[in-house]
């Protein structure tokens, strides 16, 4: 694993740990910056991609705070 995920990762990782939050809801969390764990870089031209920088060993912690059902994963 690396050190930063992709929403679509995390949003696995939360789902197997019993989360019930849709990606769209954690996108805009990142992007209205409600999490510690997460950074959002808005794209000003046409043809760019959103940037979501989620950083796995904190977003680990603060899932592991909240959910006994946490796996543990290897951070490459």
């Amino acid at each position: 694993m690396s050190v930063t995920l992709r929403p679509q990762e995390a949003w696995k990782m939360l789902q197997d740990a019993g989360s019930i939050i849709s990606i769209e809801k954690l996108k805009q969390g990142i992007r209205q910056q409600r999490w510690s764990w997460a950074d959002y870089i808005a794209v000003e031209s046409d043809g760019e991609k959103e940037v979501y920088i989620i950083y796995a060993m904190p977003f680990i912690a603060w899932m592991k705070e909240r959910s006994p059902f946490v796996k543990e994963y290897q951070l490459a």
